[in-house]
């Protein structure tokens, strides 16, 4: 089986490169097989494209653990890229059903025809404050769960470990959760750490972004319908949300590592 390796800022996904139409189950099994670093080819997920009757394509996503998340940013902006590039797709925008509902992307592509960025309309944002474990944060559901905390100083690799992989499977949060970790600069983007679910710590989490902005315009740490840049360990992503959370927008890269094949 051939397969395309992907980044978004860091954030890997194995793609499975099958004609579209005779693509085998993806099991967490395989999932947990392929994405161990050091023993298998090594990412935070592997997906593939399917069929869809409600848009042009459905994406398919297991973290590395073998769970299978409602949606991911990074993931998605990969798909689009692999869609246009090796598929031929020339829809623009991109409709993809998620597992957080449809999601329109629209890419831009330079004079070869490689995508180099991608804009995701992430749906609407649901905020509320919450305190778990001591902790004060903001719940933040974009199709999948988020808790956002703004830390004082200096982010702490070291705290977002221990911190978050004891949030994100605490019963507060039944389905899990994603769990941000956020330091504000005076020009009013913002620097985040991210623990996510399934995963562990990553270098970049597109809908984590976009749930950082969303809070932030909740609890008017941050300016809405401008574009926020949010800064990862991997890169910077531009997000942009309605007053009302009622529209979220994240636009960043996705960047082709190398082609192999397993077995």
């Amino acid at each position: 089986m051939q397969f395309i390796k992907y980044h978004g800022l860091g954030n890997d996904f194995v793609l499975l490169q099958r004609t579209i139409d005779d693509l085998p189950a993806i099991s967490p099994e395989f999932a947990r097989e392929i994405c161990a670093r050091g023993q298998g080819v090594g990412a935070d997920g592997v997906m593939r494209a399917r069929p869809s009757e409600r848009a042009d394509v459905e994406m398919e996503l297991l973290n590395a653990d073998g769970t299978t998340p409602e949606m991911c940013g990074n993931g998605i902006r990969c798909l689009v890229k692999y869609l246009v590039e090796e598929l031929s797709y020339a829809q623009n925008p991109l409709r993809i059903w998620t597992g957080a509902g449809l999601r329109s992307c629209t890419y831009e592509t330079d004079e070869d025809g490689r995508v180099h960025s991608v804009r995701v309309e992430m749906g609407p944002a649901v905020v509320e404050e919450r305190t778990v474990e001591g902790i004060s944060g903001y719940a933040v559901d974009l199709g999948n769960p988020h808790f956002v905390i703004f830390e004082q100083g200096e982010l702490s690799h070291e705290r977002a470990a221990t911190v978050g992989a004891a949030l994100t499977v605490h019963p507060a949060f039944p389905d899990g959760a994603n769990i941000e970790f956020v330091s504000r600069t005076d020009d009013g983007s913002f620097d985040v750490i991210v623990y996510e679910r399934g995963c562990g710590l990553t270098q970049a989490c597109g809908t984590g972004a976009t749930a950082v902005v969303a809070a932030a315009i909740a609890c008017e740490r941050g300016a809405a319908h401008e574009p926020i840049a949010v800064r990862l360990p991997g890169g910077t992503l531009t997000i942009e949300v309605a007053p009302d959370l009622s529209q979220t927008w994240m636009t960043g890269p996705a960047t082709e590592v190398y082609r192999g094949r397993l077995g």
